[in-house]
Formats: structure tokens, sequence, C-alpha cells
């Protein structure tokens, strides 16, 4: 928003408080990335920029999932999945079953 959205609508935060009728601290806290887009605040600035609430909660989504990625990569690189891949394909302890053209199932 700091970097693209404002310069691009030629508005000062003051302005914007003023359009999305809340508290200047509110916008000025946004923008310094100290305050998350909310649903109200998203559907405020969809209002105003002629969007969606859900453009905004996605681009707060997003800002959010890289800011946990950062701060705990470590963590999540320390996590095993369930299952490991694969190496090799094993035989299958239970062949899968064909139908035949009389409609009877057989192993393969």
């Amino acid at each position: 928003m700091r970097e693209e959205t404002l310069p691009a609508a030629r508005l000062s935060e003051a302005q914007l408080a003023s359009r999305l009728r809340v508290p200047r601290g509110t916008v000025g806290n946004l923008i310094r990335e100290h305050r998350s887009v909310n649903p109200d605040l998203a559907h405020r600035l969809a209002r105003v920029f002629d969007t969606t609430p859900k453009f905004w909660l996605r681009l707060q989504e997003a800002v959010d999932i890289w800011d946990t990625l950062q701060a705990n990569r470590e963590q999540y690189d320390r996590l095993k999945p369930l299952r490991e891949k694969r190496r090799k394909r094993q035989a299958h302890p239970n062949p899968p079953m064909r139908l035949t053209r009389s409609g009877i199932c057989k192993q393969q």
C-alpha cells in the first residue's frame, strides 16, 4: 500500500483516513505494517479503491504467510511429512482388481 496504492491514488495518509472514515493512526499503522487489514478495513478499502474486500484480505494473507515463513523457516525445515516420498515402487500388498467382460473382478 505504501509503495503502490497511495502514490498511485495521490493520497496522503490523512486524506485516505478521511475517505475511509477511520482515525489517521489506523492508516498510519497499516502503512507501517503495525496493523493488519481486517474485514472491516477491507470493506472500506474496497469501496474507496473500487476493488473487493477479498482483494485486500488476500493481500494481507500473502503478507502473513510470507512473514510467518521468514520467522519460522528453521522450525518448518525440521518438520517431516507423514509419508516420505517413495524411492522405488514396491509391490502392492493387495493387487488391484480388474473388471472382466463377464463383470467378474479378478486379481491381476
